[in-house]
């Protein structure tokens, strides 16, 4: 994982330990079908290439299931629904619709469905960062007008992190699927992922994980 995407994933900087609810699932998962989890920390956009070249075993990092991702990697079950969302700055009204962030200056990590999003809009300039804080920290500055992003981890940031200086805008540009990666035609592990996916579903961890990091329980349709 790209440990930079609270809450997903991120390193506590008092203990170094990794933690978040990508953390907390994978490591269920592991207890669940009886192997142990390492976490390896990479940067996104290497985590597939790396599946690939066999340096790890599991990609859990807030991904996205695209159709695009599929030709390089197989998927688990979903784990979690998310969509696309936009930061800006507290003081910036002129961004509330999807329409607003034409022309504007946007601010994505690199390889992430958020950078394809803002490529798509019209007039937009996109500035790519190699991790999101970089562009969290860059709308405070105001060297961009917003960022796209995932929004669990925007509203994490904008809570947590943003000192009052910035906002979740009421742009939600997407739904989308995460998933569990690993390389194309392991399917003794995809099998495992997903058997221990369902059971700490069933079983009542998956919620009380997800109530953990996000302060709600799972929708249903997540839990099937």
């Amino acid at each position: 994982m790209d440990a930079s995407y609270p809450p997903f994933g991120s390193q506590n900087q008092e203990t170094k330990d990794y933690e978040g609810f990508d953390v907390d699932i994978i490591r269920a998962i592991g207890e669940a079908e009886g192997f142990d989890v390492e976490i390896s920390n990479r940067s996104f956009d290497g985590l597939i290439p790396a599946l690939q070249a066999k340096e790890i075993d599991v990609a859990i990092n807030d991904i996205t299931i695209t159709d695009d991702r599929k030709q390089s990697v197989d998927f688990s079950k979903p784990y979690y629904i998310a969509g696309l969302g936009v930061v800006t700055r507290a003081d910036n009204d002129t961004i509330h619709t999807a329409e607003d962030l034409q022309g504007k200056t946007l601010g994505v990590s690199i390889g992430s469905t958020g950078e394809e999003a803002a490529r798509k809009i019209p007039g937009a300039n996109v500035r790519v960062f190699n991790a999101i804080n970089e562009a969290f920290l860059e709308v405070q500055n105001g060297g961009v007008d917003a960022v796209v992003n995932d929004i669990p981890t925007n509203e994490y940031y904008v809570s947590h992190a943003g000192n009052k200086k910035v906002r979740s805008a009421e742009v939600a540009l997407t739904k989308e699927d995460l998933g569990i990666a690993v390389l194309k035609g392991n399917t003794e592990l995809l099998t495992k992922i997903d058997d221990g996916l369902a059971k700490i579903k069933a079983n009542g961890k998956f919620a009380e994980i997800y109530e953990k990091w996000f302060g709600k329980q799972p929708p249903q349709e997540l839990l099937q």
